[in-house]
Order: C-alpha cells, then structure tokens, then sequence
C-alpha cells in the first residue's frame, strides 16, 4: 500500500547515481567558511543543512553539470574539425608584397594630451575633473549646487589663486 504523503528527494543522490563523483578545487570549497556572503552556484536547490554541507552538495552538483557538459562539447568537437577541414581551402587568401620597402605612418598633428588641471590656466575649457573622479579636489568641500566638472574647476580656480599668493 502506497502513502499518499509527497516525499522529498534531494537532487544529490540522483546526480550523484548517474554521474561520477567530480573534484572540487580546494579553493571553491574553502569559500564555504560560515559568514561567506559571496555566490555559491546551485546553493539556492539546496536547505535544511549546515551551511557547509549545502555548499559541498551545490559543488558537486555544479561541477558534475560543468563536467557533462564539457564532455558533451569535446563529443560535438570532431563535427567542427570536419567541417573546418571540408571548407579551409575556400578560405586561404594568398598575401602579395606590393612593394619591398615598409612603409610607416607618422601622423600630421600628434595627439598630445592637455596637461594636469592643477596647472592649466583659469579660462582654459579643460580645467576641471571629469565626474567620477575619486581623488581629491582642494578647496571643494563647501561648493555645492552645480555639476561636478563646475565646482572642480571653480575649486581648481580657488586653490590656484591661494597658491599664487
């Protein structure tokens, strides 16, 4: 007689009946210290357990999918060699010399990058620092209201005019 209560199997020991066990490299399992808060793939199949333990289960789960699928990849890898081989000649394109001395570019006007905000003049258009930049900024603690390349420049103007001083 059969219950009629839903049982629960774990995916592990199916996976683990139907493909071989994989090595896990040392260093995927040592992420699994208690208070690791970064991504264990295929944990989220995986409760009821210590956290170590769900971690070892998602692993081998993912390493054993990884290792189906590498070998379901070197299977399909004679396929592509064949075809490769069939149509390589179509795609040889014989390279000619079309003359015997190299040639070199040399541009007309080289690019030559503006120099440091701090030592630009006041009225010169790129003297500010572009949004985003994380360094330090003299005299922009207490500017506010106004983009950022705007109060840069202006705290660049300030800091410049102190040091001239």
């Amino acid at each position: 007689m059969e219950s009629s209560r839903c049982t629960v199997q774990t995916a592990s020991t199916e996976s683990a009946s139907i493909h071989p066990p994989v090595n896990i490299p040392d260093s995927d399992l040592n992420k699994a210290i208690p208070g690791y808060t970064g991504f264990i793939p295929r944990s989220q199949n995986y409760f009821a357990c210590s956290f170590s333990e769900n971690c070892r289960k998602a692993l081998t789960e993912f390493y054993q999918e990884k290792h189906k699928n590498d070998l379901q990849k070197s299977a399909e890898l004679p396929i592509v060699v064949n075809y490769l081989k069939q149509h390589a000649d179509g795609l040889k394109v014989p390279l000619k010399a079309i003359s015997n001395q190299a040639f070199s570019y040399e541009p007309t006007n080289p690019f030559t990058p503006d120099r440091n905000p701090y030592h630009l003049d006041d009225d010169h258009p790129n003297k500010y620092f572009m949004a985003g930049f994380t360094g330090h900024v003299p005299k922009a603690r207490y500017l506010i209201g106004k983009s950022y390349p705007a109060i840069t420049k202006q705290a660049l103007i300030l800091f410049g005019k102190e040091q001239k001083r």
